[in-house]
């Protein structure tokens, strides 16, 4: 019998496999096979648990890498699927932010998750985007960070104004060890920190500064 923990661990996970495989950012047929990879699972969960014990810095690209071995060890009746960096990054990184609710009230629980990453996707990168253009279009002495990653991950709009990511960053279609992740982790440290927050709070905050504009 699975405990409260286990059960609460679960829920977070298969809400974050849904996210990393929203409408085409999985190629695969059948999505919900996914959750039948424990290997996976325990992959996610070790790092996770990383995170709340606040023991040795948990490897993200290890894990990655080891949710990404699963995955294709788990797929391969399945010509046709392929679980990407691009989805493990996702995967792991939303199971972070779901378990980061268990913060509300208790300020103090947020230190164990400032070393987790933001949750990368198409919606938050433009979003980056826009903000790391403006400050570089406007300070003379923006961070390096903000620098490289437009230089990277970004482009010019001459029409529209402003930044946007370049039309052949998807998220999705990463491979490990693609530097524009590290650059998008890197930008959004800066701005984070420029606002007193950790990335995981970063993200909360650009999703509800974008639902207010619709």
């Amino acid at each position: 019998m699975q405990s409260t923990d286990e059960k609460i661990f679960d829920f977070a996970y298969r809400m974050a496999l849904d996210d990393a495989t929203l409408q085409r950012a999985y190629i695969g047929h059948d999505k919900k096979k996914l959750r039948d990879c424990a290997e996976a699972s325990a992959a996610v969960k070790r790092y996770i648990d990383g995170v709340m014990e606040e023991a040795e810095e948990p490897d993200f690209a290890v894990t990655a890498g080891d949710v990404i071995n699963a995955f294709k060890q788990f797929l391969t009746a399945d010509d046709d699927a392929e679980f990407t960096f691009g989805n493990a990054q996702k995967l792991i990184n939303m199971t972070a932010k779901y378990l980061f609710i268990t913060t509300y009230g208790q300020p103090q629980l947020r230190k164990r998750f400032v070393r987790c990453h933001c949750p990368l996707d198409g919606i938050v990168l433009a979003a980056v985007v826009t903000s790391a253009g403006k400050i570089v279009d406007e300070y003379a002495g923006a961070d390096g960070r903000l620098v490289r990653f437009l230089e990277k991950c970004a482009r010019r709009r001459p029409r529209k104004g402003g930044w946007g990511p370049k039309n052949d960053f998807k998220w999705s279609r990463l491979e490990l060890g693609d530097e524009r992740y590290d650059l998008f982790q890197g930008a959004v440290r800066v701005l984070a920190q420029a606002q007193g927050q950790c990335p995981i709070e970063y993200d909360f905050h650009a999703w509800d500064a974008l639902s207010h504009q619709s």
